[in-house]
């Protein structure tokens, strides 16, 4: 006898505004995301990003043998920045790579917690400018994959 159980699955409740919501992270995300500025509230950045092409672009770099990260994100039309960001580059020893993958990673979360936040799927495309080769090399051979094998985490820099 088989029986098809469903669950209806509760709405998030929601952070009161986007900054609690970050606060409510995990440590290594809230940290990624701590040092952000947001041109207009989160619904209408939403909004705006769904209406036109995406234009993101991040950097990277080492000092000292300590590391950071920029990035903005904005409209291709409106060439309006709706975002921008920056924060450190942890790591044992820094490296432009790692900087610069820190950026990226930024962008990509930044715009999942948003959508999260909002409720509100992304539907545009999105240009990533990027001046890494060696980070640009590594997005486009992994981000094809959808399957991880556990020797992935044995390469340099695997964790961003």
């Amino acid at each position: 006898l088989w029986h098809i159980y469903s669950a209806a699955v509760p709405p998030q409740l929601s952070a009161p505004t986007f900054q609690q919501h970050i606060q409510s992270l995990e440590p290594w995300e809230q940290e990624l995301l701590a040092s952000h500025s947001l041109a207009a509230p989160p619904e209408e950045i939403m909004r705006q990003l769904n209406h036109d092409t995406i234009v993101a672009a991040s950097d990277g770099s080492v000092i000292h043998q300590s590391g950071s990260f920029g990035y903005v994100i904005a409209t291709h039309t409106a060439q309006r920045r709706l975002i921008t960001g920056n924060g450190p580059a942890f790591g044992n020893d820094p490296s432009s790579f790692r900087a610069e993958a820190y950026g990226v990673l930024a962008i990509i979360r930044m715009l999942y917690q948003l959508t999260k936040y909002t409720n509100k799927p992304l539907e545009s495309l999105m240009h990533h400018h990027i001046d890494n080769s060696g980070v640009v090399q590594t997005l486009e051979k992994t981000l094809p994959s959808n399957r991880w094998s556990p020797n992935a985490t044995l390469q340099p820099e695997w964790d961003v």
